[in-house]
């Protein structure tokens, strides 16, 4: 999704591998988190992997 939001930019830049891998950072960074989603209302509740059993249960 970086390459594409960040097209121009990349299209721009004097090193373009180096570009892309900074924007997908910031993407990642950015977006790519499960607190985000929950923000937005798009997921119920962010669990730790160790207390997924015990989430289920309830």
């Amino acid at each position: 999704a970086a390459e594409i939001i960040f097209k121009k930019e990349i299209e721009n830049s004097e090193d373009k591998q180096k570009t892309i891998d900074t924007k997908v950072e910031e993407f990642t960074e950015k977006f790519a988190n499960p607190y985000l989603a929950a923000e937005r209302g798009f997921i119920d509740d962010v669990i730790i992997p160790s207390e997924t059993r015990s989430k289920l249960i309830k």
